[in-house]
């Protein structure tokens, strides 16, 4: 006569899942089928068959829901506890299997229904997740557990700073949940509130920087990481600022400071560091934001010490500069596991004068009373004062010879002595004062050519067909 499902606990069986339809229904057969659509729990069907002559007949069907969840004793720990998850199965008569993952990525060996983390840290926050596989059944994945372990890194504690870089990024790296902030603290008393600081978090990694300024003092800092779901604090290790104090560093050079061209000079530039801390030392020639570096030597973890510096040829190093510059000594500080660390010294300039002294052309030749003949002095460098000294005469301004000032500045002076209608054999001297030393001189020579007959025989009378001498002077 019929038959007819109910569900055990549910009014309409056909609702959450669930539909009922016939699929057979013939005067001498009945059949009904009951489909489960995502299975939530576990539940007990009833089929009832009521028959047209008399009676009835009932049979129950359990269905079993396999599922999975993951659980801790909490979803929070500080660094480094011991961690284990739990992936807690529905029991059955079958016997399951397990697997791990982490971030969605398999944990590989981890088989059990239980992980456990040991000496647990920051970067093992983020979420994990059990597979259950039940033979014949299939497999389950349970939901994410969130995991967070509360930790702060200081990746670097100890920071070098100098004259030439006045900001030192700090940084500390906190792992876990929210946090409501981070605090930066001055050990010996700064004040860091004006000092600009930033915080950046993604996912469970927070990332806090402070740009701190050290006003040529040494210093030490922490930084504690705040978290919102209950106020715990956690502080950094310490991070020592230590200033380098450039005071020593001193820059001289073989003598006075000038040189001349295509000779060797040598500079030294004394340094202090620390144990630990690398240098190296450069020396720079600079003009017009020109700077051309002289080598560069590296000394590793030294104390105190000098490095010096010869140069072969001063030409080498003027190209594109003037011919005098200033010059500096630079001292790059470094610590080797600290890649990201660099820091310079600079010391003050000294004007270094390099000079050329020139007299052209050294040696020249004229025709007596019909040419005209000039010889440029030039010098560089830090040159006072050029003058033309003539040989025998006490004015050189006379007997057709006159001095001009072709260039006057700081760095180069060029005289032009002119010589009209030249009538002897002269010696000219250029003479050179300096700033820094006494004084230069160069000579050159002129000749004046000339040429007659030799005048004893001017008048002379001779027989036809005699022989006479006539003698040519030159």
């Amino acid at each position: 006569q019929s038959l007819v499902w109910t569900v055990e606990g549910r009014t309409d069986p056909n609702e959450n899942g669930i539909s009922v339809s016939l699929s057979t229904n013939t005067s001498t057969e009945v059949v009904s089928d009951l489909s489960i659509t995502n299975t939530v729990k576990d539940e007990v069907f009833i089929c009832t068959v009521t028959y047209t002559l008399g009676g009835s007949e009932t049979e129950n069907v359990t269905l079993n829901a396999l599922s999975a969840t993951v659980t801790a004793d909490n979803t929070t720990f500080n660094s480094p506890a011991n961690v284990t998850l739990t992936c807690d199965y529905t029991t059955s008569s079958l016997t399951p299997t397990f697997s791990w993952s982490y971030e969605g990525n398999a944990i590989p060996s981890e088989t059990q229904s239980t992980y456990t983390i040991l000496s647990s840290v920051g970067t093992d926050s983020g979420k994990y997740s059990c597979d259950v596989t039940w033979p014949t059944v299939g497999t389950f994945t349970a939901a994410d557990f969130v995991l967070y372990i509360r930790e702060v890194v200081t990746p670097t504690t100890t920071y070098y700073m100098g004259r030439d870089i006045a900001t030192t990024t700090l940084t500390c790296t906190g792992y876990g949940d929210a946090l409501t902030g981070v605090v930066w603290t001055s050990l010996l008393g700064t004040n860091l509130t004006a000092m600009t600081a930033r915080l950046q978090t993604t996912n469970y990694t927070h990332e806090a920087e402070l740009d701190f300024q050290h006003n040529s003092i040494s210093d030490i800092v922490t930084c504690k990481f705040i978290y919102s779901a209950d106020g715990a604090e956690i502080t950094g290790e310490n991070k020592t600022l230590q200033y380098i104090d450039d005071n020593t560093h001193l820059f001289t050079a073989s003598g006075n400071w000038y040189g001349y061209v295509n000779n060797q000079e040598t500079f030294t530039c004394n340094y202090t560091t620390v144990a630990g801390v690398n240098i190296t030392a450069g020396l720079y020639f600079v003009n017009q934001s020109i700077a051309t570096e002289y080598p560069s030597a590296v000394i590793n973890n030294s104390i105190t010490g000098e490095i010096s510096w010869t140069i072969s040829s001063l030409t080498d190093k003027i190209t594109n500069v003037s011919t005098s510059s200033p010059l500096i000594c630079k001292v790059t500080y470094s610590v080797p596991s600290q890649n990201s660390f660099l820091q310079l010294y600079t010391s003050s300039s000294e004007m270094f004068y390099t000079r050329e002294f020139t007299v052209s052309p050294p040696i020249t030749y004229t025709l007596a009373a019909s040419s005209d003949k000039a010889f440029i002095c030039s010098a560089k460098g830090d040159v006072v004062s050029v003058a033309w000294n003539v040989e025998g005469r006490t004015d050189v301004n006379e007997n057709g010879v006159s001095v001009t000032m072709d260039l006057d500045d700081p760095n180069e002076k060029v005289s032009r002595l002119n010589i009209t209608n030249a009538l002897k054999d002269e010696t000219f001297t250029c003479n050179v004062n300096y700033n820094l030393s006494n004084g230069d001189s160069n000579t050159t020579q002129l000749y004046t050519l000339d040429a007659n007959i030799d005048p004893s025989v001017n008048g002379t009378y001779i027989l036809v067909s005699s022989d006479i001498t006539l003698t040519c002077n030159i």
